[in-house]
């Protein structure tokens, strides 16, 4: 097998993952609706305290999450190998410390 096909075989890999976890994310809120308490809007109609969507939000929950760091990581080294390390840092710094220096700026005084 050409390395051509392998790597379009690993692309369409992460391309259904990552759409598994987008769609397991659309369920997961919306189950949140459904536990009291768990989230700020509530279901009105909700009577029960919430156990079998308690249930459902931790296994998703707990797919979701390294599912996400692990698909993070293969990202990081894609863009490490591809751009090297002194570009992957300056990329980091502005997807991520860019933004948080910003909201810290503008949330920090509201609170």
């Amino acid at each position: 097998m050409t390395a051509r096909r392998e790597l379009s075989r690993v692309d369409t890999t992460l391309m259904h993952c990552e759409r598994s976890r987008w769609r397991s994310g659309v369920v997961l809120h919306g189950a949140l609706t459904s536990i009291p308490g768990a989230w700020p809007v509530t279901d009105a109609s909700v009577k029960d305290d919430g156990t079998p969507f308690t249930v459902l939000v931790t296994a998703i929950h707990g797919f979701r999450m390294p599912l996400f760091f692990l698909m993070r990581g293969f990202f990081t080294a894609m863009l490490w190998r591809q751009r090297g390390l002194s570009s992957l840092v300056h990329h980091r710094a502005q997807r991520l410390l860019l933004p948080l220096a910003l909201a810290t700026l503008i949330v920090t005084p509201l609170m």
